[in-house]
């Protein structure tokens, strides 16, 4: 019954932050148009695929680790490689993609970098040491700040790009100091060398390459569709996917909860198959209600912002593929932990570069097609993950 209480507390306070970020799109498609909007939504796209690159395999490396004594090296190792990485990485990506808007790529895609990089190893030690009370709270403090920034940017800033990246930097300096302090009371002492870093690294590289490809084909239909559509459409397709990274939110947290529990061979008297066998079943179920019932509020919100008919048009076409994408993330987490981590990254390869065909195919036809065509190739992958499962469970 904890458990279940702990995991309710978690949901609740990711359930705030989304909501927050929701009324954040919400209010940058209102008051400045779809095309900005596609611009920052997809810098905030680009912000959580270089994070998994920043973090270099750390999320998983921590659970994998959470009963050994390297695991405070781990911690600390990820902590100093996302900081580093995180600069790197969003000069690049502003130098080569945001040439044109430098400063305000740059200066977003740092600090959303490095907050979310630091807020995953936060997760990964909270997860595995079952202390969801106390994500939960960090969670609701930090959505507290973000709704204080928020109104600031609404009510008191000029109507300019400049103001967005003062809200960006604002709400994410009063997170890194949540998630930096549970880190550095718990890694500062700890002492690191050369020889451990390279241990890291070495142990890390497939979890890089698995958690990689893994996000960014998550992603990638976002920052295809800004390339190959106009901005309004990139704007009116990056709010469906808002909308579906909602949808998503009680499943994806329920699988966070448990992911730990499949790098073990038994999870109590259950072998690890049995427990995955039970548990995809209510993470189907979760997919399912959830997907229906955000149908209503994104009819309100598309409303408000007269862009109904177009856009609910679409949102609808995303609800097959939000079923099948949390059905197909907890196939993703099993595979990380028992052993499948070569064939999950050739799988991951493949379907970014079918993805990216696909993308390229619809934007010779229409928007419309891109939801349906993930969706059926998502389905497809997940067949054949399923046969591989039960075939080494025979």
């Amino acid at each position: 019954m904890r458990s279940y209480l702990s995991l309710l507390n978690a949901f609740s306070s990711e359930f705030f932050l989304i909501i927050l970020r929701m009324l954040s799109t919400i209010y940058i498609a209102k008051a400045y148009g779809l095309a900005i909007l596609g611009s920052y939504s997809t810098l905030m796209t680009w912000a959580s695929i270089l994070a998994l690159f920043s973090v270099f395999g750390g999320y998983n490396l921590i659970q994998k680790n959470s009963n050994d004594s390297s695991y405070n090296k781990v911690i600390k190792i990820a902590c100093l490689i996302s900081l580093f990485s995180a600069i790197i990485y969003s000069f690049i990506v502003s130098g080569v993609f945001f040439i044109n808007e430098f400063k305000f790529a740059f200066l977003i895609l740092f600090f959303e970098t490095i907050n979310l990089s630091l807020r995953s190893i936060s997760k990964a030690f909270l997860y595995s040491e079952k202390k969801i009370k106390i994500l939960a709270l960090s969670n609701m403090l930090i959505g507290v700040s973000y709704l204080f920034f928020l109104i600031v940017l609404v009510r008191f800033l000029p109507l300019e790009k400049n103001s967005i990246v003062y809200f960006v930097i604002s709400y994410n300096l009063v997170s890194f100091a949540f998630f930096s302090y549970g880190i550095i009371k718990r890694s500062c002492k700890t002492k690191i060398d050369l020889n451990d870093v390279k241990e890291y690294i070495s142990e890390a590289l497939t979890f890089l390459a698995s958690s990689s490809l893994r996000n960014l084909y998550q992603q990638l239909d976002k920052i295809l569709v800004n390339i190959f559509f106009k901005s309004e459409i990139s704007g009116l397709y990056n709010l469906c996917s808002r909308f579906a990274t909602t949808a998503l939110l009680p499943v994806n947290t329920y699988i966070q909860s448990i992911e730990s529990n499949f790098y073990h061979q038994k999870i109590g008297q259950d072998s690890v198959y049995s427990y995955f066998a039970k548990k995809k079943k209510i993470a189907f179920f979760l997919n399912v209600l959830f997907s229906i019932a955000s149908v209503a509020p994104a009819f309100l919100i598309l409303k408000y912002l007269n862009e109904l008919d177009s856009t609910l048009n679409l949102y609808i076409l995303f609800i097959p593929l939000i079923i099948i994408q949390g059905y197909f993330n907890i196939y993703l987490s099993l595979m990380n932990g028992q052993g499948f981590k070569s064939e999950r990254i050739k799988i991951l390869f493949l379907l970014n570069v079918s993805m990216s065909l696909l993308v390229y195919v619809s934007s010779f036809m229409n928007i419309y097609y891109t939801p349906l065509f993930i969706a059926v190739m998502n389905l497809y992958v997940t067949y054949i993950i399923n046969k591989k499962i039960k075939a080494k469970n025979v």
